[in-house]
């Protein structure tokens, strides 16, 4: 519990650089091929797909966000032990 504490207690921001700045490559790749999606989607001209690509979007962000959290924060209780 406090190894747990000590993570909690630490700087967000500081916590949340070292946690996006490693996923940059993933976090690049999720946009380019929303992008992609987004022009094929223009191209169809086909305004309910991009209605659809947003809110799938959103929540493949908001996931890959969530895991890639845990995974930090994972490697930072490994390294505390």
């Amino acid at each position: 519990m406090k190894k747990i504490s000590k993570i909690l207690n630490r700087n967000i921001s500081e916590t949340a650089i070292n946690a996006i700045f490693p996923y940059i490559k993933v976090f690049d790749l999720i946009l380019l091929t929303y992008l992609v999606l987004f022009i094929g989607a223009l191209i169809t001209d086909n305004s309910h797909s991009i209605d659809t690509l947003i809110i799938a979007f959103l929540i493949v962000f908001i996931g890959v966000v969530i895991v890639l959290r845990c995974i930090s924060l994972k490697q930072e209780i490994k390294e505390t032990d």
